[in-house]
């Protein structure tokens, strides 16, 4: 899923928007199922050891230039996911130039729900960087 797309083929960006769109809201659906909604229920430690391999994809989001607006709310999505489930714990790993200019990029969509998405995120990561 962190594979670079050529462009000039029609039909193959689409592909991979497509494609890494379904893989990032598989990721929300599992860290919103681990997290839970008790916080006496959270078992995302369990998927603590491929966090690294979650940031790389959503890097390669990040720089791809030829991503959809979905898939940009969708990373953005998953980075707000990723920062309410962690908290400062993850801080480290989600403190990336290329994430940043995502949450930017998906801050000024025109699309209201990116829009929405990405500021929520933007908000989620204010909070981690205030500790």
């Amino acid at each position: 899923a962190v594979v670079s797309t050529q462009s000039g083929h029609y039909g193959r960006g689409d592909y991979f928007n497509e494609l890494r769109e379904g893989i990032l809201e598989a990721y929300c659906g599992i860290v919103q199922g681990l997290k839970g909604e008790d916080p006496a229920s959270n078992q995302l430690a369990a998927l603590k050891p491929y966090m690294q391999i979650i940031i790389a994809l959503l890097v390669a989001v990040a720089e791809d230039r030829d991503k959809s607006d979905n898939l940009t709310a969708c990373a953005c999505g998953l980075i707000g996911d990723i920062i309410t489930g962690y908290g400062s714990s993850i801080k480290s790993l989600v403190q990336h130039d290329s994430i940043a200019s995502l949450l930017t990029q998906g801050r000024r969509s025109r699309i209201s729900k990116t829009k929405s998405v990405a500021q929520w995120a933007s908000k989620e990561m204010k909070k981690i960087n205030a500790l």
